[in-house]
């Protein structure tokens, strides 16, 4: 089973919203995360990667997952390490689950402005040259991250308010309840879960 954590942030948007955020889920089937996102009942689903795998075969319970939460919920999807490199023909079934893919681009929706990375391990410079332009766009922006390593070298600088990530599982490895092992942050990993910043 999984745990659902609550945070309230000040954003500046005259209406309080609330957001779901789900990642890594690796393709695992997802009954139980709609279960809990449906009792939340959010404003809109924010996915950074890893909901599904390669190979292409394992990718049944995401689309799944994404089919689901689109009927119900404005849904935006960025790419993690594990769709890294996906199929070009894959790219279609994720958009007609009517899921909003992004990959190094961003849609405004109401006063927020919501962009995703294109999942790598290492920042390309299709990602390098979309950050920026995405720091100065207008609205409440929210950028979908996979690795929150990235945080300190290549976005801290710039003009994001909320950066959501995934990719740490909380700590890979865990120990009284702390994160001791990360994948991109090694050993005491300073982002494994929760609000930096």
């Amino acid at each position: 089973m999984f745990e659902i954590t609550k945070y309230t942030l000040e954003t500046g948007v005259a209406e309080p919203v609330t957001f779901a955020l789900a990642a890594d889920l690796h393709d695992r089937p997802g009954d139980a995360v709609l279960e809990a996102v449906e009792r939340e009942k959010p404003d809109f689903v924010l996915i950074p990667g890893d909901l599904m795998e390669r190979p292409e075969h394992q990718q049944k319970n995401g689309l799944a997952l994404l089919s689901a939460t689109a009927k119900r919920f404005p849904t935006f999807y960025s790419f993690g390490n594990h769709e890294f490199g996906m199929a070009e023909d894959r790219i279609p079934l994720i958009r007609q689950t009517g899921a909003v893919l992004l990959r190094n681009e961003s849609v405004s929706f109401g006063p927020f402005r919501i962009g995703g990375t294109d999942g790598a391990l290492r920042i390309s410079e299709e990602t390098l040259s979309f950050l920026p332009r995405f720091g100065q766009e207008a609205g409440f922006r929210i950028l979908l991250c996979h690795d929150p390593a990235f945080f300190p070298k290549y976005l801290r600088s710039l003009d994001i308010p909320l950066i959501v990530s995934g990719h740490a599982h909380g700590g890979q490895i865990r120990l009284f309840g702390q994160g001791l092992f990360a994948p991109g942050q090694g050993f005491f990993p300073r982002y494994p879960a929760g609000i930096h910043e």
